[in-house]
């Protein structure tokens, strides 16, 4: 585990668990979790397995997930904004126009960022409920782009 030999006795609730892309983490709550080493793990294994799912996690605040993505970075602001998004830099997406931006990612297939000229490293998403016939779907773009040849 690079570096983590200890991990497991360490964080012994910290669980992967592989689904069809990424995997889903459990034993960890993003509402207080600071630890430098955990932190750490979480981002060595975003890049492992590209991406990670984290369920049940609560009521996540706007503050909080800003602070949840600057682990990976400095954070990339859209100009869009809606009057209901918890935090500036937060983009809130909804079906709803009173609750968020509508129609995003609708005009077709995409991959967020691809207009800015360095496309963002990594994508984060709050999903604070999700419709039973929602559409989103995540693809594995190494293998699509190595199969077109």
């Amino acid at each position: 585990m690079k570096g983590f030999k200890d991990f497991g006795k360490m964080f012994s609730n910290y669980k992967l668990t592989p689904v069809k892309l990424g995997c889903e983490v459990r034993g960890i709550d993003l509402i207080t979790e600071n630890r430098r080493e955990v932190i750490e793990k979480i981002k060595e294994d975003v890049t492992d397995h590209r991406m990670l799912i984290f369920k049940n996690q609560g009521v996540i605040t706007g503050d909080r997930q800003v602070q949840i993505s600057k682990w990976f970075g400095d954070l990339e602001v859209t100009f869009y904004q809606h009057e209901r998004s918890p935090h500036p830099q937060v983009f809130r997406v909804s079906n709803d126009p009173n609750e968020g931006c509508t129609g995003v990612g609708r005009t077709g297939w995409h991959i967020d960022g691809t207009f800015q000229p360095a496309p963002y490293a990594y994508s984060l998403y709050y999903m604070a409920s999700v419709p039973k016939e929602g559409a989103t779907v995540f693809a594995p773009l190494t293998e699509l782009i190595e199969g077109l040849s």
